[in-house]
């Protein structure tokens, strides 16, 4: 089996694996009801219910026989003392849980901000009143190299021991030649 033939058998597979999770998904959103907090106590009341699962905000309740496609119904979960004084009113009432993903976001990400850009201005104000211009200048020096390409100077100029001569021949002769 060759490289393309394993990445399309590997799509395929990738894809069916995908509709079986989104039909799973289907059905059991078409199997749990979101029902108000009332009308989850009243099917409790008339016996419907066979367990429930109580969590932090919801109750979740399998019906012992379905009710059409329905087998389980979900409620956000009320306080018990200000559900037995809404039954007295025999209106319907449920909770709603709020979302705070922009408030939760808000309050986490605005300190940050504030303390980077107070933090910013600082190290840069202590850059400018220091004279190095910032910490993002460090490899930008304004030095100028100058090369001079031919110096004109020659053995002939060189002065001194006839040895320390000849081995700089020697260098040279092998650079030139290997």
């Amino acid at each position: 089996m060759n490289s393309r033939q394993f990445w399309t058998l590997a799509y395929w597979l990738m894809a069916l694996l995908l509709v079986v999770q989104v039909r799973d998904l289907w059905e059991a959103a078409v199997r749990i009801e979101p029902v108000p907090y009332s009308a989850f106590e009243r099917a409790l009341a008339d016996g419907r219910i066979a367990d429930v699962i109580v969590t932090d905000r919801t109750l979740t309740g399998r019906l012992k026989t379905p009710d059409g496609r329905t087998t389980t119904l979900v409620a956000n979960r009320v306080e018990a003392d200000l559900a037995s004084r809404l039954e007295r009113f025999d209106v319907p009432y449920e909770r709603v849980v709020e979302a705070t993903l922009l408030r939760d976001l808000v309050s986490w990400i605005a300190p940050a901000v504030v303390f980077i850009g107070l933090w910013y201005l600082l190290v840069r104000r202590l850059a400018d009143r220091s004279g190095a211009g910032g910490f993002l200048t460090i490899g930008k020096s304004r030095a100028k190299v100058y090369v001079q390409a031919d110096t004109g100077v020659t053995f002939a100029d060189v002065a001194g021991v006839d040895d320390a001569k000849q081995e700089l021949r020697e260098v040279v002769d092998f650079l030139a030649d290997p």
